[in-house]
């Protein structure tokens, strides 16, 4: 099994003394042979992933964030508008060792946000031949595996990727000292979002001037430290996308 690991060295719990944990446990599969390349800037691991196949790798092993997996999709996938995308079974398998802030993405898929525990349960995985097939979402040309933000959510994570580009950590103290911030702000001047949404029973939904609006494959929507936020319950990997918004960023009112 030919792996290529790409590793983003500025997301939240990589350090040499971890890879040296991890790396043993994946190259000591059967059969892997395994190649690590480092990104150097945003928008790199879509850059080094870009019109891959399965000739070129049988898997592709993620160091990094939910930033950096959502990166990897859309590298192997190109835009979303695509007319001669690849099919899955041309394209490498992706495995993800959480090394982010959030780890959304392989806390949904029921994989543990520790990265040592993580790398133990992918060599198994890989071992097994174990995979699966999830839905993704679209939000103009781009790919998203997990969730799109809009309005109040985006402003959240556009000020925390600002923070990190100085040098500080995305812990959940800090999205939530942010958050709240984003909220006093959209309180002021709300944000208005139109919506219009059709089910798979052909169900239409409509809304305008939303303040917070967000569509995610999955269930938890985000994490909380530990905590996993719960937005829509019936949310899978394998139902679609659901949509969550609110309609009035007032609070309670007496």
């Amino acid at each position: 099994m030919r792996v290529l690991a790409i590793s983003n060295p500025n997301s939240t719990s990589q350090s040499d003394a971890l890879f040296r944990q991890v790396i043993p446990l994946l190259r000591d599969v059967e059969g892997a042979h395994m190649r690590m390349q480092f990104t150097h800037y945003a928008g790199h691991a879509e850059e080094i992933v870009r019109g891959m196949t399965r000739t070129d790798f049988d898997a592709i092993v993620v160091f990094g964030g939910d930033g950096t997996v959502n990166e990897v999709v859309n590298g192997l996938l190109g835009p979303a508008d695509r007319k001669d995308r690849p099919r899955p079974e041309e394209l490498p398998v992706l495995g993800v060792v959480p090394t982010g802030s959030a780890n959304v993405f392989v806390r949904a898929l029921g994989i543990p946000n520790t990265p040592v525990e993580a790398a133990h349960v992918l060599a198994r995985l890989m071992e097994r031949d174990t995979r699966r097939k999830i839905h993704l979402g679209t939000w103009n040309d781009r790919w998203f595996a997990v969730n799109a933000g809009f309005g109040l959510d985006a402003d959240v994570l556009a000020r925390v990727d600002r923070a990190r580009e100085m040098g500080f950590s995305a812990t959940p103290l800090r999205y939530l000292a942010v958050s709240a911030q984003a909220y006093l702000r959209a309180r002021v001047i709300p944000p208005e979002i139109s919506v219009h949404a059709v089910s798979r029973a052909g169900e239409q939904f409509t809304a305008h001037k939303v303040p917070l609006m967000f569509t995610s494959n999955t269930n938890p929507w985000t994490f909380l430290g530990p905590l996993p936020v719960v937005t829509n319950p019936r949310n899978s990997f394998d139902a679609g996308l659901g949509l969550f918004g609110v309609s009035d960023l007032g609070g309670i009112h007496a």
